[in-house]
């Protein structure tokens, strides 16, 4: 799969790729920090985890917001 591919299927799931030479991708966060981006060689790695990435953000996301004050009213 090709950079452009990888950018392109990404960012429907609100992520980020960009090759950095020699074979290395990295993915993030849409403004993501560092201390989020993960790196790899193989394209096909980088897709599987921003797509899953993505999707334990979403997940914790929906736990935030339905007990947003926990422990408050017991």
């Amino acid at each position: 799969m090709t950079i452009k591919e990888l950018k392109t299927r990404l960012r429907e799931y609100g992520m980020t790729a960009r090759g950095i030479g020699f074979g290395l991708y990295c993915v993030n966060f849409a403004g993501g920090a560092a201390g989020t981006a993960y790196y790899t060689t193989d394209s096909d790695d980088a897709l599987a985890i921003g797509i899953n990435m993505s999707r334990r953000a979403a997940r914790l996301a929906d736990l935030r917001d339905a007990d947003p004050a926990p422990g408050v009213g017991i």
